[in-house]
């Protein structure tokens, strides 16, 4: 869980979290156990992801950006 909720602060909000952030979705990943894919739905539907995700549509002409993040987040999770 705790390079998978690194990563996903990298991946889904471009940054990296604050000791109470990561120690939190340490906790609740490990507690109740959440998938790789439940935790990259939780990161993607997150209101700062969402405004990011908005900032670079505006930025890139008004054209969406997407990114198959899940994808990302397993391959990631593989290489352990």
């Amino acid at each position: 869980c705790q390079e998978a909720i690194w990563e996903a602060f990298r991946i889904f909000l471009d940054r990296v979290p604050s000791p109470e952030e990561y120690r939190t979705w340490v906790n609740t990943c490990q507690h109740e156990n959440l998938c790789m894919d439940e935790l990259a739905q939780n990161f993607s539907s997150s209101q700062e992801h969402l405004d990011m995700m908005a900032r670079v549509s505006n930025a890139d002409s008004q054209q969406p950006y997407k990114v198959d993040i899940s994808s990302q987040l397993v391959d990631l999770w593989m290489l352990k």
